[in-house]
């Protein structure tokens, strides 16, 4: 019975997803597995703290695997990493082997920021030095496409795209914090519009354009505008970072967002549409 109506929760999540994912978070620490398989179900990718404190206390180890999965999938769409808050190393892998490892040269652990270099590894071999990646909140900008052939990253506030087999470049132009597109060859990335910018008492409410691009295109790499979005910043929270900066690209019944913390929601395109 308890399964059951955690089940019903993936219906529930379209029009209710806070009450929907509540409940199962409480369905994760059930004693039954049934519930827990369920509770994962809804949960997804979108709440990665608590899967990652689910995995060493999960009993069953085909319940175990699939919460790591989860883990990995939201890594690679964006979702914060677990890193030495010390040295500010942040590394992830992805599903097909390969390691990204960021190493800053500069560390504001206040901030929970970074600036240095991202190392792309692959059984023990690396692949591609990548200078002037900035770091913060535990998400490293820097992300393959699916093919594993071209890589996206920001460098220097600027979206780069790079050849794995021979490192040439291609410059998309001025934004911040490029993401995958599930199931697509391309990517997302968002450029402010400073002149949109509005004070307000405690903190800064920030505009972006939001784009999307192909990351193997016969020529120039041109951006395609999909919306806008907004965020706002304030100094008491990650020194006047903005969210983007952690967005990640979550899935819900479906269909798939640009979401964090502090952030408007962005609907992207469908993938099979």
């Amino acid at each position: 019975i308890r399964a059951t109506a955690v089940a019903a929760m993936r219906q529930f999540a379209v029009t209710h997803p806070r009450e929907a994912v509540g409940i199962a978070r409480m369905a994760l620490s059930d004693s039954e597995g049934d519930v827990q398989a369920q509770a994962l179900q809804v949960l997804g990718d979108t709440d990665i703290e608590l899967l990652r404190a689910y995995i060493p206390r999960a009993a069953n180890g085909e319940l175990r695997a699939i919460a790591q999965d989860l883990v990995q999938l939201a890594e690679q769409r964006g979702a914060s990493l677990q890193g030495d808050s010390a040295t500010g190393v942040l590394s992830r892998e992805t599903s097909d082997g390969f390691r990204i490892t960021f190493t800053p040269v500069h560390h504001w652990p206040n901030w929970g920021a970074g600036y240095g270099t991202a190392r792309i590894e692959r059984n023990g071999t690396l692949l591609q030095t990548l200078e002037g990646v900035e770091a913060v909140a535990g998400v490293v900008p820097v992300f393959l496409s699916p093919d594993a052939r071209h890589v996206v990253y920001e460098r220097d506030r600027s979206i780069v795209v790079r050849a794995m087999s021979d490192g040439s470049e291609r410059v998309v132009g001025p934004g911040i914090a490029p993401r995958p597109r599930p199931f697509t060859d391309d990517f997302v990335f968002v450029r402010e519009r400073p002149d949109a910018a509005e004070e307000q008492r405690n903190e800064t409410r920030l505009r972006y354009d939001v784009f999307t691009a192909p990351f193997d295109p016969p020529g120039v790499i041109e951006p395609t505008l999909l919306g806008s979005a907004s965020a706002t910043v304030t100094f008491a929270r990650y020194g006047n970072y903005s969210p983007v900066r952690w967005m990640k690209v979550e899935e819900r019944s479906g269909s798939f967002y640009l979401t964090s913390s502090h952030m408007e929601i962005v609907t992207l395109p469908d993938p099979f549409g």
